[in-house]
């Protein structure tokens, strides 16, 4: 079985580098991966050791298959291996919890919002006792729980509270630029933003993201994306346009037209040129993006609601305008 796991783990992508649409097809891997996880948790000779090595590989595939945007494959994957996991190991071991805290993300992105806030608190309560509250494993739970607080419950003072630990935490224990710590910076970039937020907030964040990581790294775009929010958010959104232009466009080569984090990027692409009274655009972005999501994500996801709503405003503006024949549009402002 350890040789088994050896074999896997020399397959199964390597989540350390950043996924790129042009990778190996993830399918063919989940059956045998989740095959070799039912044998080594059911055959009562195989030792902690190597199913821990087995929970590994699934919990890089788990990541792989969510970075790829294939979130119900992600989470399908993850759960098995974490009732798998649990009875050969226990909820608390270090690799089951780490596969936890992949499902709590894909239910998320899921939309199955309850799920995951319940699975991203035992998690974090879990770390907390096993690992300790400065543990990289326990900032990685209060990475994983502050979306689903922040954008679906409103509890944005606790959200920012987590991502602030999950900062300060990876900073002392990996430095200010590691990946880890970029990432919670993004995060927390984009918790903060308002109407207050200095147009320089991210742009230290963003410059730090592409020395490390280069330009049109997956961490990167994240960065631009939350620095050019923060921008609208404050109400400079002509100095955000070009910038989100940009991040649609490379969020497209590294990813793909239909992805998620593409669809993201085109959503606030439509909510910047309708803000600037570009409302034929504006419309025809956000109808791209509403029907991409019923495609990708199904007609009932709330994301997916979401953009029928903001394409339904889009087209009312545009009706409003064309009615009182108010100006052409925005399309030589």
């Amino acid at each position: 079985m350890s040789t088994a796991a050896e074999l896997l783990g020399a397959v199964v992508p390597d989540v350390s580098r950043p996924w790129a649409r042009e990778d190996p097809p993830l399918a063919p891997y989940v059956p045998h991966t989740l095959a070799l996880l039912r044998r080594a948790t059911q055959w009562s000779a195989v030792g902690p050791a190597a199913v821990t090595r087995v929970l590994e590989c699934t919990t890089r595939l788990a990541v792989a298959l969510h970075r790829a945007g294939d979130y119900a494959s992600a989470l399908s994957v993850a759960q098995e291996a974490v009732t798998r996991g649990t009875r050969a190991l226990e909820a608390t071991h270090p690799a089951v919890i780490a596969i936890r805290q992949r499902a709590g993300r894909s239910l998320y992105r899921l939309g199955r919002y309850e799920e995951a806030e319940a699975t991203h608190r035992l998690a974090l309560a879990d770390c907390t006792a096993v690992f300790g509250a400065n543990a990289v494993e326990t900032l990685e739970s209060c990475a994983g729980l502050s979306p689903v607080l922040v954008w679906v419950l409103d509890r944005r003072e606790e959200a920012v509270a987590l991502v602030r630990r999950a900062v300060e935490g990876r900073t002392a224990a990996l430095g200010p630029t590691h990946p880890s710590t970029l990432i919670a910076r993004t995060y927390l970039l984009e918790f903060t933003a308002g109407p207050e937020t200095r147009p320089d907030a991210g742009a230290a964040l963003v410059s730090d993201c592409r020395s490390e990581l280069g330009p049109g790294h997956p961490i990167t775009l994240d960065a631009e994306l939350n620095h050019g929010f923060a921008l609208v958010t404050a109400g400079r959104q002509p100095l955000a346009l070009d910038l989100i232009r940009q991040v649609v466009g490379g969020s497209e080569r590294a990813y793909g037209a239909e992805h998620p984090k593409t669809l993201a990027a085109r959503s606030l692409l439509s909510r910047v040129l309708g803000e600037l009274g570009r409302l034929p655009e504006a419309a025809e972005q956000a109808e791209w993006v509403a029907d991409a999501r019923a495609r990708v994500l199904g007609a009932g996801h709330p994301w997916t609601q979401w953009s029928l709503d903001r394409l339904a405003e889009r087209r009312r503006a545009l009706d409003d305008e064309r009615r009182t024949g108010d100006g052409d549009g925005g399309e030589t402002s």
